[in-house]
């Protein structure tokens, strides 16, 4: 939660997420279920939480001071948000103007995202996934045609959004093998651009 608060990944709320736990959220639901938490520890970019903990015989409760960090969060979530949607959409036009749009990975994100700001697919041509049982299909909802990253020059891609910046290594590396030209590469986190051309 923290994670996607910090960084606006509006994106990031979606249904398959069934629980968003803060620092202190999931050293509390350890510690109600008796376990001592010996470490918590954020990974993969600190998207998720490694935890460490052992039995115990005393729960603990909440303190407010736990979650007040949390609210802080989401109070500046919230006033960010309507602002960032309107910046984002802008940015999505700006980028439309210049050529084709692919959104990189068929996954949450990228279905949630194609979602909010291209429901009538008139600004995204197609959504890049490696898997291939999800290529030659479509998204959900929106309906975009899912393609492998290997028809990103037939289909003219001229720029490439990628929602999780864990994985950029990986695409630059896949478009280098590709040896295209000209691709720009754009992460959409806290609304700050992040490009790389290609």
């Amino acid at each position: 939660m923290e994670w996607i608060l910090k960084n606006h990944v509006v994106w990031d709320f979606f249904y398959e997420h069934c629980s968003y736990f803060s620092t202190p959220s999931i050293r509390l639901a350890f510690e109600k279920s008796v376990f001592f938490v010996e470490n918590i520890r954020s990974i993969f970019g600190n998207q998720y939480f490694w935890v460490e903990a052992h039995p115990t015989r005393e729960p603990r409760l909440l303190s407010l001071e736990d979650v007040d960090q949390l609210t802080e969060l989401a109070q500046q979530f919230s006033e960010a948000n309507a602002k960032l949607l309107l910046l984002w959409k802008e940015k999505l036009n700006d980028l439309h103007a210049q050529g084709n749009i692919a959104i990189w990975g068929a996954g949450a994100k990228g279905v949630t995202f194609a979602n909010l700001f291209d429901p009538k697919k008139n600004l995204i041509s197609c959504i890049i996934d490696i898997n291939p049982q999800k290529q030659n299909k479509f998204l959900p909802g929106t309906g975009h045609p899912i393609s492998g990253y290997h028809e990103l020059l037939q289909k003219n891609i001229r720029s490439v959004i990628i929602l999780n910046p864990n994985y950029r290594q990986e695409i630059e590396k896949l478009l280098g093998l590709l040896g295209v030209n000209g691709i720009m590469i754009h992460e959409f986190i806290s609304g700050v651009k992040n490009e790389n051309s290609y």
